[in-house]
C-alpha cells in the first residue's frame, strides 16, 4: 500500500495545474459580466435621475449634466458621453458608456460595447 500512495504524490499538483486556470477564468469573467451588467442598471438610474433634476423649477442643462456626473462618479464609471438637453416641456439626457475603458479583468469580453441610454421626461 505504501508504493501505491508514494506513486500518486504529485497527482493533484497536476490536477490543480490542469483545472485552476478554467476557473480562475470563469471566475474573472463573472466578474466582468457582474461589472457589465452593474453599469448597465446604473446608467438607466442616472438618466432617469438625470432626467428629474431637469425638471425642477430652475432647472439647467448643466444640472442634468452633473446629475449623470455624480451618480457614475460613484460607481468608478468613467469616460462617459452625456447631453442634457431641456424644451418648455421636456427634460432629456443621453448616455454613452464605452466598456473599453470601463473594464476591470478581461477587456476583449465586453471591450468593444458602448452602453446607451435616452431618458426623456415630459412636464
Amino acid at each position: 500500500m505504501k508504493i501505491q500512495n508514494q506513486k500518486r504524490k504529485g497527482a493533484s499538483a497536476v490536477e490543480f495545474a490542469l483545472v485552476a486556470p478554467a476557473v480562475i477564468i470563469l471566475v474573472l469573467g463573472l466578474l466582468e459580466w457582474s461589472r457589465f451588467e452593474m453599469i448597465r442598471q446604473v446608467s438607466s438610474t442616472a438618466a432617469f435621475s438625470a432626467a428629474r433634476a431637469g425638471t425642477l423649477p430652475g432647472a439647467t442643462e448643466s444640472d442634468i449634466e452633473q446629475r449623470v456626473d455624480d451618480i457614475l462618479t460613484a460607481y468608478a464609471i468613467s469616460d462617459v458621453t452625456r447631453v442634457g438637453t431641456l424644451t418648455d416641456d421636456e427634460a432629456s439626457i443621453s448616455l454613452q458608456i464605452p466598456m473599453a475603458s470601463n473594464s476591470w479583468f478581461i477587456k476583449k469580453l465586453f471591450g468593444n460595447s458602448t452602453i446607451r441610454r435616452d431618458f426623456t421626461l415630459k412636464f
